[in-house]
């Protein structure tokens, strides 16, 4: 598979991810197997080839990068900063806790307790790991302790940190020539004083 098969496909999966996520929704997240390991084998299905396809995709791009001999440096940076910062925000945002409290919202159409419960939560946009105030927040759930740690939601945080860096390697590939085109230098015009002697 080349790049362009690679990026293809990688739109299709981008283009069918929320239906498929809705889907999912209906189908297991809110069903009786929620949290369990269905719930995350489906996260798992769903989100690992696009967030392992755009890796691929960002090293087949940097690779093709490594080939352009004319402003190497300066395409390099205009390449690999974007991605850079992307990263760093998004590990930034997922590292640092937040609160979440019951009087952050108004109504709640989820697990009051569970969702809004007082909390201290890592992850964004969705938290991944919570931390409740309380040893066991919700009475009605007897499996709720206090700490709680959701793979699916860490999967998803992924692949939602993944799209910005997958748009990004499309625009490179955009500005980026050929590996046949990149590989050529361009003639240097010939020195008028080299020993090439004009007739008369």
């Amino acid at each position: 598979m080349n790049a362009r098969q690679l990026g293809i496909a990688l739109a299709m999966g981008w283009a069918l991810l929320p239906l498929v996520a809705c889907a999912g929704a209906f189908a297991f997240w809110r069903s009786d197997s929620e949290f369990t390991w269905t719930g995350h084998l489906f996260a798992a299905i769903v989100s690992l080839p696009l967030i392992l396809g755009t890796v691929a995709f960002s090293l087949v791009a940097f690779r093709r990068l490594r080939q352009v001999r004319s402003w190497q440096r300066l395409s390099q940076t205009l390449f690999l900063l974007p991605i850079m910062l992307t990263s760093g925000y998004a590990v930034w945002l997922n590292a640092i806790p937040r609160r979440i409290t019951p009087d952050m919202v108004s109504t709640s159409p989820a697990d009051r307790y569970l969702e809004y419960a007082p909390q201290t939560a890592f992850g964004f946009p969705l938290p991944f790991y919570r931390r409740y105030d309380q040893a066991q927040p919700d009475q009605h759930v007897p499996s709720a302790k206090q700490n709680f740690f959701d793979f699916s939601s860490l999967l998803g945080n992924m692949t939602f940190w993944s799209l910005p860096v997958y748009l990004i390697v499309v625009v490179a590939f955009l500005e980026l020539p050929s590996p046949d085109a990149a590989s050529v230098e361009p003639e240097t015009p010939a020195d008028p004083g080299s020993n090439s002697r004009i007739p008369s």
